[in-house]
């Protein structure tokens, strides 16, 4: 069956004219006439009365109408699913570091939820992006930064250690103490300047890259850490989470996107997803 002619059909039975539907469809009215006589002989059923000043559709034509609509209206949908499934829409999405794995993951997997051709590419929050999720200190002036989380830092250390019964600790104590350094961690940056501050040296034993290999570190027993207290989570019971007590270590974790950057679809659903958090 043709899809054409059911549509002059639906023409034909909205507009109550052949002259009417020859001027909605942009055809002549020979085609609308002869599209309709072979879908009549098609079916084997007359459609339309006729008469000088229009026609009207009979019962089979009544009962065809809403058949039409459905199909016409299911044929246009499944073109539209396969015509979108060869579309990417590409995505960059800058990340800076210690933001925390299965915090992050949970986001970006609503986002991809939300976005079915959505190709998302993750790079560094320094390199070319969409927008990015950072700290508030790294954001520009010429950014929006929009608030997602704000995390407090806190100490972890291995059961055993000399702090692991202790419920805080204060700058003194941490005096010589082996820690596992994190690289561009603020955090750390702020903690070791209040101990600098006030005459406290730090006793370096490893440095690295992330909070799940500095946990790692500690639960081994290398030495201790700063970790946001969202990541704290991921402490086993190889480790004990202990606040600081004479200094408050904090960050704000946020998207950030250009004030003069178009507002795409996949960016309103990134925005509106952060904030939901």
């Amino acid at each position: 069956m043709d899809l054409r002619f059911l549509s002059y059909f639906i023409s034909v039975y909205e507009q109550g004219s052949i002259s009417g539907a020859a001027r909605q469809c942009y055809i002549s009215q020979p085609s609308i006439s002869q599209a309709v006589k072979q879908l009549e002989q098609e079916l084997n059923s007359k459609l339309f009365e006729r008469y000088s000043r229009g026609v009207v559709a009979t019962s089979d034509g009544r009962k065809l109408y809403p058949l039409a609509k459905k199909l016409i209206a299911d044929a246009a949908k499944m073109k539209q699913q396969f015509s979108q499934a060869n579309v990417c829409t590409p995505f960059r999405l800058g990340l800076s570091r210690a933001l925390g794995v299965e915090r992050i993951s949970g986001l970006l997997q609503q986002f991809s939820q939300k976005i079915a051709s959505l190709e998302l590419t993750l790079v560094d929050h320094n390199d070319s992006h969409d927008a990015r999720i950072i700290t508030q200190t790294l954001s520009h002036q010429d950014e929006i930064f929009q608030v997602i989380w704000h995390d407090k830092y806190v100490l972890a250390v291995p059961v055993g250690h000399q702090f692991s019964l202790e419920k805080t600790v204060s700058l003194a104590q941490l005096d010589q103490i082996p820690f596992i350094s994190r690289q561009s961690c603020e955090g750390q940056t702020q903690l070791f300047y209040a101990m600098e501050k006030q005459g406290y040296n730090t006793n370096n034993r490893a440095k690295i890259q992330t909070v799940e290999y500095a946990l790692g570190l500690v639960g081994a027993g290398v030495g201790v850490a700063l970790v946001p207290n969202s990541q704290a989570s991921m402490v086993r019971d190889n480790l004990r989470i202990i606040e600081i007590a004479d200094v408050i270590i904090e960050r704000t974790i946020g998207l950030a996107y250009s004030k003069s950057l178009k507002i795409s679809e996949p960016l309103s659903e990134l925005i509106n997803i952060c904030s939901l958090d």
